[in-house]
C-alpha cells in the first residue's frame, strides 16, 4: 500500500475544466472550488486515479488536500479479503473500485454507505441515468445502491465492408444475436474465403474453445457453474447445444485455434506489439467481423461499418457487452462523507460529461444526453444481460474461486480440443467436464 498527496497538474485538461468552472457552473448549485480540508481516497492504481478522476478533482478543488491510498498490487493473487483488510485499516473516505465484481464484494461486506437518500436530496436524479447502469449498480445482495459509475463502456460489432462486398454477402445489422452473427460468419467459409486466408469472425486473444463458450453463454445468460451453491451444471441440453455449436464452428473453419505466444512475468502473460498485431486478424483485414470498442477502427485501411453488439436471444433489448468499471463509493461511517459525496456529484455532472466528450474520453457518460450519432443513441437503449445473482460469500470473495475458474477454463479447453482432434466424442467430453469440474469445485471450496 502506498500513499500520495495529490498536487495540481497544469495541462490542457485542467485548463478546459477551469474554463467551465470559471463560468459559474455547478452540478449541485454550489461553488465547487470552496471545498477545503482533506479527504482520503482509496484506489488500486494512482495512474488510473489520475486519468479517471485526479486531474479533474484537483482542478475543481484546488484547496482540497486529496490523500491517495494506493493498494500494492505487486502481491500475486491479491484477494477481496486483502482489499477489505486494507480499507478497514486505512479508513478511506472515498473508495474507487476498478471492477464491478470488487464493488459488489465490498457492498456485501458492509463497508459501503447506501447512497439512495443522498441521491434523492441532490441534483442527481435516477431517471437521468442510463437505466442499465442503475440496474447493474443495484445488483447487490440487498438490491441497494452503494456506488456510482460516471461512465459505462459497451462494444459494437465492427465489420469489414470491403470483404462483405467482395464475397457478395449482406453485412450485419443492429439487434443480431451472437448465433446469428456466427451463422453470418459461416457464409464466408462457404464462399471459399479460406483460400484467401479470410475468416468470417474473429476476436484477438480469444480463439480457444473456452473463450467462445464464455461468449455464447454470457450472451444467452446461462452459467456453467454456480460458485455460491458449489455446483457445476454443464450436463444439460442447453449446454450441450452450446458445446455442439462451438465444435461445429471450429469444424467448419469459422473459428480458428490461434496460438499467439506472450511473455510470462510473475505468472502474468504480456503481449507485445508484434504478438498483438499477429492476434488481431480484423485489423489486418483478414476477418470480416469482430466485437470492438466504439470507433476503434475508424482509421482502418479498409472500409468499415459498425452496428450494435450481439444481443440476447431471449430479449433483444439486452446485451452482455455492457460494463461499468471505476466506481465511486463512500466508506460507511466516514467523517468526511459529505465531502466524498460532493466529489461523486461533480464527477457525474453535466459539465464533466461535456469535458470527457470534448477530450475523447473512453466510454460513455452514464447520464443521458443528446446523442448526435445514431449508433450511440442505440447503444444507450440497450440493457445489460445480468447472470443469476451470486450471494457473495467467503468462498466467492477468496482467491480460491479465481483459481477454480482458471482450472475450469483449462479443463474446457483440453476436452473440447480432444473432441476437435477426434480423440473423444462430445458426450464423453461433457461428462468429463461435469465430473472433473465438480471435483475441482469441491476441492476449491474445501481448501483454506
Amino acid at each position: 500500500m502506498k500513499q500520495f498527496s495529490a498536487k495540481p497538474k497544469f495541462s490542457f485538461l485542467i485548463i478546459a475544466l477551469f474554463m467551465i468552472i470559471a463560468g459559474g457552473c455547478s452540478s449541485a448549485g454550489v461553488d465547487k472550488t470552496e471545498l477545503t480540508g482533506s479527504i482520503k481516497v482509496a484506489v488500486v492504481s494512482k495512474g488510473t486515479f489520475d486519468y479517471h478522476y485526479g486531474d479533474y478533482l484537483e482542478a475543481a478543488y484546488p484547496d482540497l488536500e486529496i490523500e491517495v491510498i494506493e493498494f500494492d498490487l505487486e502481491r500475486k493473487g491479491m484477494s477481496v479479503e486483502q482489499y477489505i483488510a486494507i480499507i478497514e485499516r486505512e479508513q478511506p473516505d472515498l473508495i474507487l473500485t476498478p471492477t464491478y465484481y470488487l464493488y459488489k464484494s465490498l457492498a456485501s461486506s458492509g463497508l459501503l454507505e447506501e447512497l439512495s437518500v443522498r441521491m434523492l436530496d441532490s441534483d442527481l436524479k435516477e431517471e437521468e441515468f442510463h437505466p442499465g447502469v442503475m440496474e447493474l449498480l443495484k445488483r447487490t445482495n440487498d438490491g441497494q445502491l452503494y456506488g456510482m459509475a460516471p461512465i459505462f463502456t459497451t462494444s459494437v460489432l465492427s465489420y469489414n465492408a470491403d470483404l462483405f462486398e467482395k464475397y457478395a454477402i449482406d453485412p450485419p445489422h443492429d439487434g443480431m444475436t451472437l448465433p446469428e452473427v456466427l451463422d453470418l460468419a459461416s457464409r464466408f467459409t462457404k464462399s471459399g474465403s479460406h483460400e484467401d486466408g479470410i475468416v468470417g469472425y474473429h476476436q484477438p486473444f480469444s480463439s480457444k474453445p473456452s473463450d467462445h463458450l464464455n461468449s455464447l453463454s454470457a450472451s444467452e445468460g446461462i452459467q456453467s457453474y454456480h460458485l455460491g451453491r458449489g455446483q457445476v451444471t454443464v450436463n444439460t441440453p442447453a449446454w450441450k447445444q452450446v458445446y455442439q455449436t462451438v465444435v461445429d464452428l471450429y469444424d467448419s473453419g469459422t473459428f480458428l485455434l490461434q496460438d499467439v505466444k506472450g511473455k510470462v512475468v510473475d505468472g502474468t502473460t504480456f503481449f507485445g506489439p508484434e504478438a498483438a498485431a499477429e492476434a488481431d486478424l480484423f485489423k489486418k483485414g483478414k476477418a470480416a467481423m469482430t466485437v470492438s470498442s466504439y470507433g476503434q477502427f475508424d482509421e482502418a485501411k479498409f472500409k468499415t461499418g459498425a452496428v450494435t453488439p450481439p444481443v440476447s436471444s431471449a430479449d433483444r433489448s439486452k446485451t452482455s457487452h455492457m460494463y461499468i468499471n471505476n466506481l465511486m463509493s463512500i466508506r460507511k461511517g466516514s467523517p468526511n462523507a459529505d465531502t466524498a459525496w460532493e466529489l461523486i456529484e461533480f464527477m457525474h455532472s453535466d459539465y464533466m460529461s461535456k469535458v470527457r466528450s470534448n477530450l475523447g474520453d473512453v466510454g460513455f457518460s452514464s447520464r443521458r444526453g443528446d446523442n448526435q450519432d445514431s449508433l450511440v443513441g442505440k447503444l444507450y437503449e440497450l440493457h445489460p444481460v445480468v447472470l443469476q445473482i451470486e450471494l457473495l460469500d467467503e468462498f466467492i470473495m477468496s482467491d480460491r474461486a479465481g483459481t477454480f475458474m482458471n482450472q475450469f477454463k483449462e479443463l474446457e479447453d483440453r476436452e473440447l480440443i480432444a473432441v476437435l482432434q477426434k480423440e473423444k466424442s462430445l458426450d464423453e467430453a461433457i461428462e468429463t467436464i461435469q465430473t472433473e469440474g465438480q471435483a475441482l469445485m469441491d476441492a476449491a471450496r474445501a481448501a483454506k
